[in-house]
């Protein structure tokens, strides 16, 4: 095998298809039929890290997550909004049956606490979900981030802006989520999955009463 390849290799920077089993934690539909065939855990998996790459806030990104956040809200644990670019719309949210009192939201002052908060919600315990909107964060960081999500049995899902999807990431799952608007529609472009090559979904509808 090639050198360079090796060194890369033994640096945990390619993904490599063959290493990937199947994680047998619990798992929450997506909500989107297409969506549940295309993932390997034929839904959002627990103890996993998804990234979801959107050009400006209110692509569909909130859209793509409604279903399993109203599945997730009926546990006794918490979803954690951290440094969202807008306050949850709380009637919008009760009108896709999410139960808003298991939802936190929390405001960090920096980069470095909102990273801490991520990874400390994520190992707690006490999170079925943890919805982070971040930037610039490094590929050690996004590692930490995996252990701490496997620690605390909890899912996470990273908002990152689009030109940050060219960076590596050893994320389960990497989706682009680009807004239909003419049709009522937004699209996914998974271009990393866990178990499979990349691949599009061109069509999933908004959820009734809730568009951003």
């Amino acid at each position: 095998m090639n050198a360079s390849l090796t060194s890369m290799m033994d640096q945990q920077l390619v993904w490599q298809g063959k290493n990937w089993h199947p994680s047998h934690h619990p798992l929450t539909t997506t909500g989107y039929e297409q969506l549940d065939q295309k993932l390997a855990e034929h839904g959002w998996a627990k103890a996993s890290v998804n990234e979801i790459y959107v050009c400006a806030p209110g692509q569909g990104e909130l859209q793509l997550l409604a279903p399993a956040l109203s599945a997730l809200s009926k546990q006794k644990r918490w979803i954690i909004w951290i440094a969202p670019p807008a306050m949850p719309n709380a009637p919008a949210l009760r009108q896709l049956d999410i139960d808003i009192s298991r939802i936190l939201v929390v405001h960090p002052k920096t980069v470095n606490d909102q990273f801490w908060a991520i990874e400390q919600a994520l190992q707690s315990g006490s999170c079925s979900a943890v919805l982070g909107w971040t930037q610039g964060l490094t590929a050690l960081q996004l590692r930490r981030l995996k252990l701490a999500a496997k620690r605390g049995n909890c899912m996470a899902f990273l908002f990152r802006p689009q030109q940050e999807r060219s960076l590596s990431s050893p994320a389960n799952n990497r989706i682009e989520v680009q807004a239909n608007q003419p049709s009522g529609t937004f699209s996914l472009d998974l271009f990393k999955r866990d178990g499979g090559w990349p691949t599009t979904i061109a069509t999933c509808p908004y959820q009734d009463g809730f568009h951003c």
